[in-house]
């Protein structure tokens, strides 16, 4: 696990546990990742607080939809669309906060929800995958 990126960027749609922000891409993803493989090695004490704090990478529920209690918030569309431009990126997904209606949107396509609570401790729901082909992103069950 400690060789594995913590926030993943390819072909322009960023892969987070939670989400991002402008800070996260300031900072760096690469040494976000960096200090991340230390901690889990066993290197360092801790790993850097954007994993940590609350509205940290691993940990936010900003972007987790009706399921995180967050009703369509324009304000986080907006932070979102600010971070995805400053890590020249297209979309975001993450996992992090179980989906009872499976993958989903948000933010005009910019986000994507991908927990669909799979396990039996969580909802038991059937697994779903995205696909993202010439920039279009697919549901597949």
């Amino acid at each position: 696990m400690a060789k594995q990126p913590t926030v993943l960027v390819v072909g322009g749609t960023v892969f987070a546990h939670a989400g991002i922000d402008t800070t996260h891409v300031d900072y760096g993803f690469e040494r976000i990742n960096k200090e991340v493989s230390l901690w889990m090695q066993g290197k360092t004490k801790l790993p850097p607080k954007q994993v940590l704090e609350s509205d940290g990478v691993v940990w936010t529920r900003e972007y987790g939809g009706k399921d995180a209690g967050v009703q369509y918030d324009a304000q986080a569309c907006r932070r979102l669309s600010s971070a995805l431009e400053a890590a020249d990126a297209k979309r975001l997904v993450i996992g992090h906060t179980p989906q009872t209606t499976g993958v989903n949107s948000g933010c005009k396509g910019s986000l994507w929800r991908v927990d669909v609570g799979s396990s039996r401790g969580i909802y038991g729901n059937a697994a779903q995958v995205i696909e993202i082909v010439g920039g279009k992103v697919r549901v597949l069950a």
